[in-house]
């Protein structure tokens, strides 16, 4: 993650189960074209719903 940062990238930890990050998430990718990334199996596309 640090690596990704170094980057210029913005990264947001983000749970959701418990919600936690999910409005910064939201705010961020609206009106706007974003990359998600991460492992699979880490359930990217439940936080894009």
């Amino acid at each position: 993650m640090k690596f990704t940062q170094k980057l210029g990238y913005t990264v947001i930890k983000t749970n959701a189960y418990s919600g936690s990050g999910i409005e910064r998430l939201k705010k961020l990718l609206e009106n706007n074209t974003s990359v998600l990334a991460g492992q699979s199996g880490v359930r990217k596309v439940k936080h894009y719903k």
